[in-house]
Parts: structure tokens; sequence; C-alpha cells
């Protein structure tokens, strides 16, 4: 961690803290995206079916952009042409290229057909980002609320689970891997047992003012997470009469799993084992301060530190614990 301006005491201090306290489970800055447009709107437009909306956010000009999409999406934003905003593009495979093409082969009255053709693991980080964003806020309510202890209704994995179905359980038997804690069993677990869920169709929400809090958050969005997804298509021609039935002018599909999240659960705190760190000093802030593996293997030396410099860091080696 470079770029430090505070004293060395109060980095020690605060690494030591860190060592003991954990941290919030947050998800990170890389699961919504680093531009303008973040995943999670893209996610909150596809769980409402507003294809019109998510093809225009995936499209739509950003800082940041190779040469190639600033021209593709300068050209989309101005014509709403697909076979133009293709050209640029050529043969390169990517997103905007494949919304495009189902775009073109639609002749652009089909959003929601058109968005199917981006690959299906690239749509649902889009859906998981928006569920991923309610968990980031509902947590900081469970802290703010209740702070850093169990309470009565919080949830904590069964006893007994292994530790490949705490988050990752799907199947009718998830919300069964939970249990909510009584006043009889709560000295029997910390803060880092309890876990909240990722909203869906088949996890059970904690007996607190937390399950409140992320209903009326998902009916501001005007999403519900707990009911499978019905996505809503002008064009009935894309499924099988059996998926489809006639709603006004649009096509309602029932229980598209593409969209139906099931959810998980995630512990709200964690900290780390096996925890080390040193603070150093230097004065070229571009200075090796650690060895790779190949440079271990090529049996490099680091250059001399400067425990005089006027740039402070910390290095930190760890393993975070498994819960």
């Amino acid at each position: 961690m470079r770029g430090i301006t505070e004293t060395c005491e109060n980095v020690e201090r605060a690494v030591q803290r860190f060592a003991l306290g954990g941290f919030i489970n947050y998800f990170g800055l890389q699961r919504f995206g680093t531009t303008e447009v973040s995943t999670m709107a893209v996610g909150k437009a596809l769980l409402k079916s507003d294809w019109t909306a998510a093809v225009e956010l995936i499209m739509r000009p950003r800082d940041g952009d190779n040469e190639v999409l600033a021209k593709c999406r300068k050209i989309w934003a101005e014509t709403k042409d697909a076979e133009k905003a293709l050209r640029p593009i050529g043969r390169r495979h990517c997103i905007e290229a494949d919304l495009l093409q189902g775009l073109l082969k639609s002749h652009e009255k089909d959003p929601f057909g058109a968005i199917q053709r981006i690959a299906r693991n690239s749509r649902m980080i889009y859906v998981h980002s928006y569920q991923s964003y309610l968990w980031n806020l509902a947590v900081s309510y469970r802290i703010k609320t209740f702070g850093r202890k169990p309470v009565v209704g919080d949830l904590v994995i069964k006893p007994g689970t292994s530790d490949s179905a705490k988050r990752q359980k799907k199947g009718p038997e998830s919300a069964e891997e939970v249990v909510s804690l009584t006043e009889n069993c709560l000295d029997q677990f910390s803060i880092y047992d309890v876990v909240l869920p990722l909203p869906g169709f088949d996890v059970k929400f904690p007996d607190t003012p937390v399950t409140q809090f992320i209903l009326d958050q998902m009916t501001i969005d005007g999403i519900d997470l707990r009911e499978k997804h019905k996505v809503k298509s002008v064009n009935a021609g894309l499924f099988p009469p059996v998926a489809a039935c006639q709603v006004g002018s649009q096509v309602e599909h029932s229980h598209c799993r593409d969209y139906s999240l099931s959810g998980s659960y995630r512990n709200i705190a964690t900290k780390p084992s096996n925890f080390s760190w040193e603070i150093k000093k230097f004065d070229n802030p571009e200075q090796d301060l650690l060895l790779s593996d190949l440079d271990v293997l090529n049996k490099r030396q680091l250059p001399p530190i400067s425990e005089s410099g006027m740039c402070v860091t910390v290095a930190m080696r760890n393993c975070l614990q498994e819960l």
C-alpha cells in the first residue's frame, strides 16, 4: 500500500486494528465497473425488463474507451444505426459487437433479442452487480443499526454445512442452510459468523429490520428479486409458443432463468489470518519493495531501503480467514 501520508505510528495503529478487527466484507469497485456507466445500472435495467434502457446504457459513450469503441459508441449515439456503428469494430468480438449484431438482425425492433446475443456470462455480470449493490447497502445499514455484535434475528450458516455450500448453495434447500439467532445462542457466535443474503428467490432473509430495508430499496428500484423473473419482449418469434403468452402488445416469458437469481449468503465481516506487515520508507515512488515469485527464482535482490525516505508504504501478507 503506497502513497501513505500519515506518520509511521498512526499507520502502525491502523494496521493493528485491521489485523485484530478485520473489515466489513463489501463487494469492491471491480464488481460495479470503473466508468461513468456502472454495470449495476445496466443490471437494474435488465431486471426491470427495460431493454431499450439497457441497450442505451451499454452503448453510451464514456471516457477511457479505446479509439475503436469510442467511434462505435459515438456513431450509435448520433445515428442509432447498428450497421454504421458496427463498421469501426470490424471482426472484433466484444459485448458491443454482439449487441449491435443483434440489433442489426432484428432491425432494432427487438432490444431484448439483441441483448440475448451477448454471452450469458457477460449478461450475468450485470445482474449480479445489482444484487451485490443491494448487499452492500444492506450491510452498511446492518452495521450502522446494530454495530459489530450478533443480534437476535441475524442469520448464521447452520453448523455442519460444508464450506462449498456456504455461499454457492443453489436449489430448494438453500434457505435451510442458515438459521436465525435467538437469545439462547447469541453467545455462541461472533460478528464473523453472521451472514446476509444476496437477495434471490431461494434464500432466507434475517428476522431484523435489515429485511425491510432491502425490500424498501427494491421497491424504490421497481425490482423484486424474491420472484422468478418474468421477461417481456416485443417479439414472440424468439421463443417457442409454449414459453410465452400474449399480454397486450407484449409477450410475457415466465421464469426466464437468465435473470432469475436464486441468491446466496455472504459473511458481513471477515478478518485476515497469518497476517504480517512491515512499514518501509523509500525515496523513489517506483522502487520495487517486494520480490515476485519470478524474482525469487532468479535470485534477484531488492535494492536497499532508505530509513530516512520521504515515502511510506505498508507491505502486507495475509490469507483471508475461511468462515
